[in-house]
């Protein structure tokens, strides 16, 4: 997926409203997919996304979604604003800020 489709993804949830924790776990990243496995299963072309985008105070917001590939398009999405990751994600998101689950 090109860089610029991030960028689009970071503007397509700009009105989501965050929701604030001190650290997302990994678990709670996956159990937000299997509560929209609908979504993903009504359309082959869907897939889960997260984008870690750091923010100027030191935060972070994670901006996760399921994104239809075809027509470049944010299905749905929520954005958490956290302090931290903890070790799954972090990992997951070590060499690059976008991460797709197929």
């Amino acid at each position: 997926m090109p860089i610029p489709i991030i960028f689009a993804i970071l503007a397509a949830v700009a009105a989501v409203t965050a929701v604030i924790v001190a650290i997302i776990y990994y678990d709670e990243v996956i159990d937000w997919f299997r509560n929209r496995n609908s979504l993903k299963e009504s359309d082959r072309d869907a897939v889960g996304i997260t984008v870690k985008q750091r923010l100027e105070d030191g935060n972070y917001n994670l901006v996760q979604g399921i994104f239809n590939k075809r027509e470049d398009r944010l299905m749905d999405a929520r954005v958490v604003k956290t302090k931290a990751f903890d070790e799954k994600l972090e990992n997951l998101h070590r060499y690059d800020d976008l991460v797709i689950y197929e």
